[in-house]
């Protein structure tokens, strides 16, 4: 790779054709070095970024009890509907629970 001030040929003072072209190529040199700078500054602040944002093991736990939470809520709201309320929902479900205690004490 060539250097920033490498100069490929003698450049005349006192010609303004040479100097633009000069000077469009140190910019577009420049460019390019820039531009690949910073692919690597923000691939490394990407990466810094997921690290900073990593959850805690309390907030997971913390989603997943919401989780279970809104699931049971959901099953007891399609319970009441089923069963017209949430008192015949809730004698339903407590039949159930005491008929499998029962048939697991008679093992």
């Amino acid at each position: 790779m060539s250097s920033l001030f490498a100069k490929p040929a003698t450049i005349q003072p006192s010609d303004p054709v040479t100097e633009l072209g000069a000077y469009k190529e140190g910019r577009r040199d420049e460019r390019l070095q820039t531009e690949a700078g910073a692919a690597d500054e923000i691939e490394r602040g990407r990466r810094e970024e997921r690290l900073s944002r990593r959850g805690s093991p309390l907030g997971f736990l913390f989603r997943t009890l919401l989780l279970i939470l809104a699931i049971m809520a959901v099953a007891a709201i399609v319970l009441a509907v089923r069963y017209g309320s949430f008192a015949a929902a809730g004698q339903a479900v407590d039949s159930e629970i005491s008929s499998i205690a029962q048939a697991s004490h008679a093992r």
